[in-house]
């Protein structure tokens, strides 16, 4: 009986190995433990009620399977159903009801857990008169649900194989996109798509259906271009990071000899490619008879680096008193490590909303952010600042320049000092960062 009790008096004394406090250590573990749940909630399968399942309304439905998802998100299905409901399509409505009916005794309701399939459903429905196969008959035999996804798509719509990233047309919620898709999908030619941004010759026609998955339909016009002109997925790939693979093909007679030229450039840095083409976009915009004809890669270059410091100068010398309004893009803070350890660290990522402060981001990082001024007055482009700090978030460090393009709600760049790319450490705050706010990451961001 002593010896039980010593050994009980033992147990509650606390041994001298401890260092942090018991409270932080509660803290943190409950953080841990609160993060752990969110993804374990995120994407654990939905059981629905028959009853639920037999309601009919297609909000609450929706709602059902959408519910782990972002306010965001649910508003934009909101959105979308509510433009059905103020046209007064009310059979259009019900037969979104009876398919989305359908997909869940199939077993396959699991699709709706992404919001972007919701939309392409509702797609699917009101494109219900070119499809060539009855849901009713369709049959799932995957578990992956973005198998599963593509695999409906393909009975519904597909008669002749289809490349992967044609597939995308459906999450970009572009109906021009999906019309295209389902011509291609019948047999139909290339060359003969509707209000294409390009001139398609009958090479890039081919190179267009060989682009590779990963890209998206105006990343694989790119692609059909740089190939046909003799160049390669690498170059490809650095177009598409450049402001070429999202200023929706303006000027493009211009651009289409810009990378002609790239192309026929042979070996040259291709991580240079977005800096050259921002010197272009201003050479072009104050000069339109700006051309490529007898320019080397060399020049190019050397011509390129020097305006980026002239700009730069430029830039700290105006005292433009523009500001905007922060995004809807929440800002970020997270703490790592302890004091005890000598490795505690925070990171923030905060959105510049002055012309100023974009300058100063440019002067500190060595790059031309200063120049998204009128892109940020616009709404179309936010500009995040990722720093770290130690000691009790003083001594702040600059790591990273982020743009977020806040049309497409995707990161499309992420630069350190000197446009060096981010690191692995970066990438793994930057990325939390991305899904606290649902946002994704551009293709063609290079991690």
């Amino acid at each position: 009986m002593a010896n039980s009790k010593n050994k009980k008096i033992k147990e509650e004394i606390p041994t001298k190995k401890i260092k942090t406090p018991y409270f932080v250590l509660k803290q943190e573990a409950l953080k841990a433990q609160i993060e752990k749940e969110k993804v374990i909630e995120r994407y654990k399968p939905i059981k629905i009620p028959q009853k639920d399942v037999l309601k009919n309304n297609i909000f609450e439905l929706i709602e059902l399977f959408a519910k782990k998802e972002s306010d965001y998100q649910g508003h934009l299905i909101d959105v979308e159903l509510a433009k059905i409901k103020e046209s007064q399509q009310t059979f259009i409505f019900n037969k979104i009801i009876t398919f989305i009916k359908e997909l869940i005794a199939k077993k396959a309701g699991d699709i709706l857990i992404r919001t972007e399939y919701c939309i392409a459903i509702i797609r699917m429905v009101e494109n219900e008169s070119k499809m060539i196969n009855n849901i009713k008959n369709w049959k799932s035999k995957t578990h992956n649900v973005d198998k599963k996804f593509e695999s409906l798509i393909t009975f519904l719509f597909v008669k002749y194989k289809m490349p992967t990233f044609l597939y995308n047309v459906w999450q970009a919620n572009i109906q021009k996109e999906i019309n295209w898709f389902i011509h291609l999908a019948g047999g139909g030619s290339v060359r003969a798509l509707e209000d294409l941004p390009i001139n398609l010759t009958q090479k890039m026609a081919f190179f267009f259906m060989q682009a590779p998955a990963y890209m998206d339909i105006k990343g694989a016009l790119r692609y059909a271009q740089v190939m046909s002109f003799g160049g390669d997925e690498h170059l490809a790939w650095f177009i598409n990071q450049s402001l070429l693979g999202r200023n929706n093909f303006q000027d493009e007679v211009f651009w289409e000899k810009v990378i002609h030229f790239f192309a026929q450039a042979g070996m040259f840095n291709a991580e240079k490619i977005s800096e050259i083409v921002d010197y272009l976009i201003r050479q072009y915009r104050d000069n339109p008879n700006f051309s490529m004809k007898g320019r080397t890669i060399s020049a190019l270059l050397r011509q390129s680096d020097e305006w980026h410091l002239v700009f730069q100068k430029e830039l700290k010398e105006k005292n433009a008193p523009q500001t905007w309004e922060k995004s809807f893009v929440n800002d970020f803070e997270k703490e790592e490590g302890s004091f005890e350890k000598n490795n505690y660290k925070q990171y923030f990522i905060s959105e510049l909303l002055s012309a100023k402060q974009l300058r100063e981001e440019g002067q500190k990082m060595m790059h031309c952010v200063g120049g998204y001024v009128s892109q940020c007055v616009k709404r179309r482009t936010a500009i995040f600042t990722f720093e770290m700090g130690t000691f009790g978030g003083l001594n702040h460090e600059k790591l990273i320049t982020i743009e977020i393009d806040l049309i497409q709600r995707k990161l499309v760049q992420a630069k350190g000092k000197h446009n060096r790319n981010t690191n692995s450490n970066e990438r793994r705050i930057i990325e939390l960062w991305l899904n606290a706010n649902f946002l994704k990451k551009s293709t063609w961001v290079n991690w």
